[in-house]
């Protein structure tokens, strides 16, 4: 995977994009499930200026780096919209979003090409104006008064039945005997734009066009590529997360569920369930979320055993917090089958090795009993009454 787009360059590029401008004469609504259009639309220009290939990485990777926000236009204080709602809007507004799509893509190539940056999405080489019919066609001004001439194909991916021809995802192949074998579906970032895209324009009296394409990496949505060399680990936003000890009594032992963790930080280790807090998120209800989310099981009650606070360098900082789920409802079962292995029962005398560091901070304090103080009002406030026995930097 390659890109030659430096990261400074992305905010700035981003930037030329406004919605009073490429939205002009489109019945364009100004916010989609409280979140401003103009921000959505930014984010979802992003995986054609850096390798962000699926709704799941794009979200992640905006909502871990102040960069990103910043680029996109999401305020300090304001909250990431969720892969959801990139989904929801893409689709319940297709027509509108593809001729948003198309006008900033083809204003993103004028700038870049003014400029002499090297943009993934650009083939000037194969710049020739389509002569076939059935194509959609745009004209839009930008806010110099450049007139910019957009064509698009009439028959977006989601229509041309590209992803029954991708593999299955593991686990979710149809099982032999149904009476309706249909591929697992995929989800493309790019449906309903109508690739490729011809663009041309005139400044200063020279004429230009760019055919539009796809970068190559939005073609592999269910592959997670490693962004440390492009973005580095640097800059990371602050966050809290929920580790779940899921207990049970079993033959006159107490068990545990762990899982291998497949991808990302601490891949190769065994991990509780859990996962990151939304910022507006309380804690019962982001274990309940990530309980159901990873596990399939019903939280129905527990109480809070550790919190610590990592501060490892090149990493962000972190408020690990560990919750021993007393009553919970449901089978165990293998819901995100790229981030981690099957969830299977261990002893708390024979646990697997090596154990993910923050699952292993949890399962400390909770044998030890060392936050036997610790309740949930506690933990919506951490950074006033976070005793200080616990606040250790790993």
């Amino acid at each position: 995977m390659t890109n030659n787009l430096p990261l400074y360059r992305v905010p700035e590029l981003l930037s030329a994009v406004e919605l009073e401008t490429v939205g002009r004469g489109i019945r364009v609504p100004r916010t989609y499930a409280g979140v401003p259009t103009a921000i959505l639309l930014r984010m979802h220009l992003l995986p054609y200026l850096i390798p962000l290939s699926s709704e799941r990485l794009l979200a992640f990777e905006v909502a871990e780096r102040q960069v990103l926000q910043g680029a996109v236009g999401i305020q300090p204080s304001g909250s990431v919209p969720s892969r959801a709602t990139l989904w929801h809007f893409r689709r319940r507004n297709a027509k509108v979003f593809r001729q948003l799509m198309a006008r900033s893509l083809a204003l993103l190539a004028m700038v870049g090409i003014s400029s002499g940056e090297h943009l993934p999405f650009v083939d000037i080489a194969r710049a020739n104006r389509p002569r076939r019919r059935g194509l959609g066609e745009d004209r839009f001004v930008d806010k110099d008064g450049h007139e910019i001439a957009v064509f698009w194909s009439a028959e977006p991916v989601a229509n041309r039945g590209r992803q029954n021809d991708a593999p299955h995802l593991p686990g979710l192949t149809p099982r032999r005997g149904r009476r309706h074998l249909h591929p697992a579906p995929k989800h493309w970032l790019y449906e309903h734009v109508g690739f490729p895209i011809y663009a041309e324009w005139q400044a200063a009296g020279v004429p230009a066009s760019v055919v539009i394409k796809t970068p190559e990496w939005l073609d592999e949505p269910y592959n997670t590529p490693d962004l440390t060399d492009y973005f580095g680990r640097e800059g990371k936003t602050p966050y809290t997360a929920c580790n779940i000890i899921v207990l049970r009594r079993h033959g006159g032992r107490e068990e545990i569920l762990l899982a291998k963790r497949l991808r990302g930080t601490g891949a190769g280790t065994f991990a509780l369930p859990g996962g990151k807090k939304y910022p507006r998120e309380s804690v019962v209800a982001c274990v309940k979320r990530e309980l159901f989310e990873e596990v399939g099981l019903e939280y129905q009650a527990g109480r809070p055993v550790s919190v610590r606070r990592t501060e490892r360098r090149g990493f962000p900082r972190v408020t690990s917090i560990g919750v021993l789920a007393t009553l919970w409802k449901g089978t165990p079962r293998r819901r995100e089958h790229l981030a981690h292995s099957e969830w299977d029962w261990y002893k708390l005398t024979a646990l697997p090795e090596p154990l993910f560091f923050p699952t292993e901070m949890a399962l400390t304090d909770f044998l030890s009993n060392r936050a036997s103080d610790l309740d949930w009002d506690c933990l919506e406030n951490e950074d006033a009454l976070l005793p200080p026995l616990l606040r250790r930097t790993l």
